[in-house]
């Protein structure tokens, strides 16, 4: 499943608010070393992605099994234009997300129409 964010920053404020997104998720999509030992990984983070309208589930949208990040992309020049602010923090961001479910889906994930995928 992929999604794409276009990220506006109109300070560098905000510049600083999208690079501690972007850290984030990249600390987030990969490995981490063990303590048990070298050459050990710790798995990556997991995502549960879910939709809302006024508070409440979204019914007529897909639920999501437990995922994982499994490529990201960010475009700093997304409209092959290059601009920054004066500190050179960037003023436009377009990052996209692509997720994976962990687990396979089944025919019984389909069998209730409120609680299906």
């Amino acid at each position: 499943h992929t999604f794409t964010f276009q990220l506006y920053a109109k300070s560098k404020a905000e510049s600083d608010n999208i690079r501690k997104i972007i850290h984030s998720f990249k600390s987030h999509m990969h490995p981490g070393m063990s303590d048990l030992g070298a050459f050990l990984y710790d798995y990556p983070g997991w995502f549960s992605i879910k939709y809302y309208v006024n508070g409440a589930k979204n019914p007529y949208m897909h639920n999501f099994k437990k995922t994982i990040l499994e490529n990201m992309d960010v475009k700093y020049a997304p409209e092959q234009i290059y601009v920054t602010h004066e500190d050179g923090s960037p003023t436009h961001v377009t990052l996209t997300l692509q997720f994976k479910e962990l687990e396979v889906l089944l025919k019984k994930d389909f069998e209730n129409l409120e609680d299906s995928y």
